[in-house]
């Protein structure tokens, strides 16, 4: 099957996360037999320096394989309106190129809102699948509202992340699939590693919204935990004054994947105080470590975090956290089983299997309304 994944970014040194939910699907529907062309439209402002204009890396030139072909439109904060149609056109000229250079696609699959209502804007003839991991779906503003509207009024078949923004998602008429990212199992799957301290991780952007502050104090109730911080945000200033009187917690700033697997090979337990999760990608990769996760109640990760690979507390509580630490620390866990159990859930054969279904019912709806 031809699928052109619509994508915000690709990751970079400069940018890890930037499009990694869109990157990681398009490595393994490849690798799973599928022709698979990245289309990436950055949006953002022109302080994120980077080349304008459209350009394709060729599937021969990068070590994964995937072709890639990305445009660059200096858009940046702008009214609704201007926004809708900077995306559009953006769009059209994406997939004109797209179709020039390597084909007419099977099916578009655009992720999150914008994007997808991008698609249905520049009237893209092909069947059209949604994916959404948007946080701000139970608060949206006027714009995300337009897109979600839009987007939903077009697309052949909606995938969400977790089934809390399932049901997020239904609020506002939309019906969804569940089908959960897609988590590197073999990069994560590496020997754990001697340490001297008790070590516990995070990872997350660092903003209010993570709750990495208030995880950083629960620490402080902890004796003799060591807290390993992974990310970069607004609170890391605040953060780095924490650990300044604080030696158990250690600023390490963004990182990428690979730094992140050597920290989960050589940490005892994994944590996340998010105050809202769509799906909860680090605490997936975690598990894919074989690291038991305590998290709060918010949202995607209690879905897959139970009794046999975690623990869950309530959001915003610090003394939660202190005791969920605690807890966590104090069992004694079965870290292979951890590891399997994630395995079999998010790694890239299951999830595709699951995309598969989702693009031939697309396909078929489209065949039938036309």
């Amino acid at each position: 099957m031809r699928v052109m994944v619509l994508s915000r970014g690709i990751p970079s040194p400069e940018a890890p996360l930037r499009g990694i939910f869109e990157y990681d699907q398009a490595v393994a529907l490849r690798y799973q037999g599928h022709d698979v062309v990245l289309a990436v439209l950055d949006a953002r402002s022109a302080r994120h320096w980077r080349r304008f204009g459209t350009r394709i890396e060729h599937a021969v030139e990068r070590d994964d394989g995937i072709t890639v072909v990305r445009m660059d439109v200096p858009v940046g904060a702008v009214s609704a309106r201007t926004d809708h149609r900077v995306h559009a056109w953006a769009v059209r000229r994406l997939h004109r190129r797209v179709t020039s250079e390597w084909g007419t696609p099977d099916v578009v699959h655009a992720h999150f809102a914008r994007f997808a209502a991008a698609a249905a804007r520049a009237q893209l003839p092909e069947p059209l699948v949604w994916t959404e991991h948007d946080s701000h779906l139970a608060n949206p503003d006027r714009r995300l509202t337009e897109d979600m509207s839009v987007a939903g009024d077009r697309a052949d078949a909606v995938v969400s992340v977790s089934q809390s923004l399932s049901s997020q998602l239904a609020t506002h008429g939309i019906t969804s699939t569940v089908i959960p990212n897609i988590v590197d199992v073999e990069l994560f799957d590496r020997p754990a590693r001697a340490h001297e301290a008790t070590v516990v991780v995070s990872v997350a952007t660092l903003n209010p919204g993570k709750g990495m502050v208030d995880l950083a104090h629960a620490v402080e109730k902890v004796p003799g935990v060591q807290l390993r911080i992974i990310g970069d945000g607004p609170q890391r200033r605040q953060l780095e004054a924490i650990a300044a009187h604080n030696p158990n917690v250690v600023v390490l700033g963004a990182q990428p994947r690979e730094r992140i697997a050597e920290e989960f090979a050589g940490a005892d337990a994994f944590a996340l105080a998010s105050y809202s999760e769509t799906f909860g990608v680090a605490c997936a990769e975690a598990l894919a470590a074989g690291l038991p996760v305590l998290t709060t109640a918010s949202g995607g990760p209690q879905e897959f975090i139970d009794d046999s690979n975690g623990i869950v507390v309530p959001v915003g509580d610090i003394d939660a956290l202190a005791d969920g630490l605690q807890q966590v620390l104090g069992r004694s866990w079965d870290r292979a089983a951890i590891a399997w159990q994630a395995r079999s859930r998010f790694a890239a054969g299951p999830v595709v299997d699951q995309l598969e279904t989702v693009y031939r019912q697309a396909i078929s709806r489209r065949a039938t309304t036309g």
